[in-house]
C-alpha cells in the first residue's frame, strides 16, 4: 500500500481539492469509478473501486466510466 502522504501529494498535483485528496489518500472516502480511473491513468495509483483490480480489469472499468479527458 502506498504511503498516504505520497498519494495525497499526487492527488493534489492532479487538481483534486486538498481536503478530498486527503480523505481519498487515507481511505476515508472512496472516489467515484470515473475519478478512480482518472487517478489511475494519471498516477498509476489505485483507490476506491480499483483497489485489488488487475490492469486488465481497470481497462474494462475505464470503458464503462471513461474519464472526461478520454
Amino acid at each position: 500500500m502506498i504511503d498516504p502522504k505520497i498519494g495525497y501529494l499526487r492527488l493534489v498535483a492532479m487538481g483534486i481539492p486538498k481536503p478530498y485528496a486527503s480523505q481519498i489518500a487515507r481511505g476515508i472516502r472512496r472516489p467515484s469509478l470515473r475519478l478512480a480511473v482518472k487517478i489511475f491513468q494519471t498516477t498509476g495509483l489505485r483507490f476506491g473501486p480499483l483497489i485489488g483490480l488487475s490492469e486488465k480489469d481497470i481497462a474494462a472499468a475505464s470503458r464503462i466510466a471513461p474519464s472526461e479527458a478520454a
